[in-house]
């Protein structure tokens, strides 16, 4: 599905000079449902599809708004943060995906690739490259977490992405079985 958004960005939206992403909603009715003051989950409705209609069809993702100053009246966002299926949820604690990526990438500015998957309600798997910055960054998902108010978290130590061939790659996996 993250797949069929990006393609109705692609069609339904415009990058202007600033960076930031509008959403053409003279081709779409984009009802928002508000997380928070900048991000929503999106209800898209697609006017132009005739074939294969797109109708009140709840995303999957998280947009993240944002001003722009390039005039725009078009709703401007300026991230995808996450999927809401990569929501952490501990107790009664929701830890949004791009938290945890901020915690990890923040820990040092080399960190060029990592992965975080939550096996257990108290347990999370974490891979880091460069591996010296594993510890950092278990410290700093931790502080972090810890911050919210989610306490006596296990996280331990992987050496492989789990990635399954022909499927997005995800950094944050939140569902565990």
């Amino acid at each position: 599905m993250y797949n069929k958004f990006i393609n109705v960005l692609k069609e339904c939206s415009v990058r202007v000079a600033k960076g930031n992403i509008h959403l053409n909603e003279d081709g779409l009715i984009i009802e928002k449902q508000w997380i928070d003051e900048k991000r929503f989950v999106p209800i898209i409705t697609d006017l132009r599809r005739n074939v294969q209609p797109i109708i009140r069809y709840k995303m999957n993702d998280i947009l993240h708004t944002t001003d722009c100053s390039c005039g725009s009246k078009m709703l401007a966002i300026s991230a995808i943060e996450g999927r809401m299926d990569d929501l952490l949820t501990f107790k009664d604690k929701v830890i949004f995906p791009d938290f945890i990526r901020r915690a990890i990438t923040g820990a040092n500015s080399e960190i060029d690739n990592y992965q975080l998957i939550r096996v257990s309600d108290q347990k999370l798997n974490l891979f880091v490259n460069p591996t010296k910055y594993w510890d950092k960054a278990k410290v700093s998902v931790l502080q972090a977490l810890g911050e919210q108010g989610v306490n006596e978290i296990e996280i331990n130590k992987i050496i492989n992405i789990r990635h399954e061939k022909g499927s997005k790659f995800r950094r944050i996996h939140a569902k565990y079985n």
